[in-house]
């Protein structure tokens, strides 16, 4: 009796079950991918290089001094947009709240 309990239960399905699960876990990942793209996870940006100017360039001070300028901009801007598409999130959420539905 013990021997029957040891034996391994055989790993053969029939082909349409197998091509059933694989094409399932294709249509997952797919579905997973796509959450990430519009959840803006898993997408990765490269970093911007620091702009390397010679010791020879007469003017060296000056073009350091304005592209750190810009970046100081760019990130303002950033932070703008955080901040107002944090608002509207908001704004939103609480015109969904307010609005109940009516039954008649």
């Amino acid at each position: 009796m013990s021997k029957l309990c040891l034996k391994k239960t055989s790993k053969r399905s029939t082909c349409k079950k197998r091509y059933k699960i694989e094409k399932k876990v294709r249509e997952h990942n797919k579905k997973m991918k796509k959450l990430a793209k519009k959840n803006g996870g898993g997408v990765h940006k490269k970093k911007e290089k620091m702009i390397s100017v010679p010791n020879s360039c007469p003017f060296k001070e000056e073009i350091l001094q304005e592209a750190e300028r810009k970046r100081e901009q760019m990130r303002e801007e950033k932070l703008e947009k955080r901040k107002l598409a944090k608002m509207n999130q908001q704004k939103n959420k609480n015109k969904t709240k307010n609005t109940k539905p009516t039954s008649k």
